[in-house]
């Protein structure tokens, strides 16, 4: 019986991870609306708050990147698939953060 390689899954979960925050990084900072000319502190707050979590879902989305690259080393899978997730993933977050 051939024996089944779940580690190899591990490198495909952390760039999904990446992948997941970068677009949440997008939708949560989409959300910031354009100021007004009477400043509404309550909206000002809102936005703030979208602001903290999309640099955090940034954040999060470049740690997932770094372990991907490290633990795809680390295991060397040969998936023929990898490439094509990690440019997606790496686009993603790229995207999100030239947003700002």
């Amino acid at each position: 019986m051939r024996p089944i390689r779940t580690i190899s899954v591990f490198p495909t979960l952390l760039t999904l991870g990446n992948l997941i925050c970068g677009f949440f990084a997008i939708v949560v900072a989409a959300r910031i609306v354009k100021p007004i000319e009477p400043i509404n502190l309550t909206q000002l707050a809102e936005d703030a708050e979208h602001l903290m979590t999309s640099g955090w879902l940034i954040f999060l989305a470049m740690v997932f990147d770094g372990l991907d690259g490290y633990v795809a080393g680390w295991l060397a899978p040969q998936a023929t698939s990898g490439p094509s997730w990690i440019a997606s993933a790496t686009w993603s977050a790229s995207a999100s953060r030239q947003h700002f």
